[in-house]
């Protein structure tokens, strides 16, 4: 992957055969994290980031290594490297400020050449599912992606804008929008808490403004075709109900079927800075280190249910087989919706 952390891949200690069941299993995967801070390697990188803060740091990748089950399945090295770039960006990984994240995702093993990995028997043969595809094998994987909040940090870092802002759109308060100039009007009264869209606005100090305009009906068509966390059986109409249902009561998570508002500002806010606003090196870090899945099909599992899971001592692969009994390759087990 081209975001794997350029750390020294000594091996951790191997994990008895047979992992308990039971919680006593969790310190164990703790001290692999803690094995893998104390590496010269990754503790010199870890100085070197993050000066006389390195105390912070390692509290900080420990609080949220600790709270999320899925990411305790992924190499801790791994995850120290996607850390590491929240650092560069200024960006904490503090889930109530939602400026970055670092997200689980169930991904395809790969070789060095780039192509999958598929599971074998005993006598080395391809193992395949009823319909004769391969099985593959997969892996949970970190990666750090960006919220909303954090793209709107970096924005006005440059010092470039006047006004950035992205909302929701309730019903009434839409008007009308020139298809010359791009405009839309929002001055209508509200009449409901219905949304009826998102929307994206940025100005800059120099004068120029911009808008972006979505639909909720076109949000959802845009969440369904590239959101990789929603499912086959979850339909563009499904989508609408959840941002609905969220908007009464709340998001329930993260990603588009966790926080759909959420998930919709960050679309808008960054097709507005991308396409409109000022790229400056700083930004166009943040753009290149977003572990944008969202935007993007990942060559991940279209259902992530978890079947087998290898210990960090060995090669940490989370082995699935979706409802279908297909290789289908679209989703991952967690969308961050960011």
């Amino acid at each position: 992957m081209a975001n794997q952390p350029n750390l020294q891949q000594a091996k951790p200690t191997a994990q008895p055969a047979t992992m308990p069941t039971t919680p006593t299993a969790q310190p164990n995967v703790k001290d692999a994290l803690r094995m893998a801070l104390a590496e010269p390697s990754i503790a010199e990188n870890i100085a070197k980031t993050c000066g006389k803060h390195q105390d912070i740091f390692v509290a900080s990748v420990m609080e949220v290594f600790s709270t999320d089950g899925k990411l305790r399945q992924c190499d801790p090295r791994y995850i120290i490297a996607e850390a590491l770039k929240s650092v560069t960006l200024g960006l904490p990984l503090n889930r109530q400020l939602g400026f970055a994240y670092i997200i689980p995702f169930n991904e395809a093993v790969k070789d060095q050449y780039g192509n999958k990995v598929y599971e074998r028997d005993a006598n080395g043969a391809v193992v395949t599912y009823s319909n004769g595809k391969p099985k593959a094998l997969y892996k949970m994987t970190p990666h750090l992606v960006i919220g909303y909040k954090g793209y709107i940090q970096m924005a006005l870092r440059t010092g470039f804008y006047r006004h950035i802002n992205a909302d929701v759109v309730y019903e009434g308060q839409f008007r009308t929008s020139n298809l010359l100039t791009g405009e839309f009007d929002f001055s209508g009264e509200k009449i409901s808490n219905r949304p009826v869209g998102y929307f994206a606005y940025i100005e800059l100090m120099a004068g120029f403004s911009k808008t972006l305009y979505m639909s909720i009906d076109e949000m959802c068509h845009y969440a369904k075709t590239y959101g990789n966390s929603i499912g086959k059986d979850t339909n563009e109409s499904d989508l609408k109900k959840i941002a609905l249902l969220q908007n009464e009561q709340g998001a329930t998570g993260i990603g588009w079927q966790g926080d759909f508002e959420g998930m919709a500002k960050k679309t808008m806010m960054r097709q507005v800075l991308t396409t409109y606003g000022i790229i400056t090196t700083e930004m166009a870090n943040v753009i290149a280190m977003d572990s944008d899945y969202s935007y993007s099909s990942a060559d991940v599992m279209s259902n992530g249910e978890t079947k087998t899971v290898i210990d960090l001592g060995e090669a940490n692969v989370v082995t699935n087989e979706p409802s279908n009994a297909a290789d289908t390759g679209n989703a991952p087990v967690e969308d961050p919706g960011f």
